[in-house]
């Protein structure tokens, strides 16, 4: 059945993290990235007792602990989340630890922004799709400001009837709700909606799991997926090619 409507996923797909984009810094003996610029004035104001190293190790705990706790439950948490844990275990009180990771969470999106690509193609294409089909866009993304204001950076607002960010939303991929939430503003049923991705796990399985056929971009065996493509760049002639 050819589809009424389309919805695409964001990072993967039509935009790329660059991490050489990233700012690194020697902590210890390691080089490691750190996207916090003033982070070493925060920590003193919010928890003087930790170290910067002993910090980004509490971080990264924190950072497994947030990705299991989705993986369990469907449930989107905040970036800002990580950073409040980190500093309530680094010794930090809580209006302390609320405030500072607030500011943590800006400056570490703002500095990750900064390291998103877009393809130039990738207007050219939206305006292809959105000339047939009714876009929507469906992302995993625990910031949803700047989910927002990359897709106005690059010009790409335009071309979507609805935009879905899990942080918007509180669920994430491949829960079934943040799906439902893109055919809903699009005004259509999950069948009559081919969903784009390149995750197995998030896009594809999420997308059968709610009866929409899943287009995989990535190679090999396509799985449950009704094909593959190897970059968005050639959707527009896979689907005149399918649905001629």
């Amino acid at each position: 059945m050819r589809p009424q409507a389309l919805s695409l996923d964001l990072f993967g797909t039509i935009v790329f993290f660059d991490t050489t984009r990233l700012p690194r810094r020697i902590v210890g003996v390691e080089e490691k990235i750190v996207t916090i610029g003033d982070l070493d004035t925060m920590l003193t104001a919010a928890a003087p007792d930790v170290t910067l190293e002993d910090f980004l190790d509490l971080l990264a705990r924190a950072s497994v602990e947030i990705a299991q706790e989705k993986a369990s439950h469907g449930r989107e948490i905040p970036t800002r989340e990580r950073y409040r844990r980190a500093l309530l275990r680094s010794g930090a009180q809580s209006a302390a630890a609320d405030a500072v990771a607030a500011a943590m969470a800006e400056q570490h999106m703002a500095t990750l922004a900064e390291a998103i690509v877009c393809p130039v193609d990738r207007c050219d294409i939206l305006e292809r799709l959105a000339a047939r089909h009714p876009l929507a866009l469906v992302s995993n993304f625990d910031h949803g400001p700047t989910g927002h204001s990359l897709l106005a950076r690059f010009g790409l607002t335009r071309y979507f009837r609805t935009v879905v960010i899990s942080e918007d939303v509180g669920y994430l991929k491949p829960s079934a709700q943040i799906f439902a939430a893109a055919c809903a503003g699009l005004g259509c049923d999950p069948a009559e909606c081919l969903h784009v991705g390149d995750s197995r796990e998030a896009d594809v399985q999420g997308a059968i799991g709610v009866g929409m056929p899943v287009l995989w971009i990535g190679e090999g065996d396509p799985g449950p997926a009704v094909g593959c493509i190897a970059d968005l760049r050639e959707l527009p002639d896979w689907l005149s090619a399918r649905y001629a």
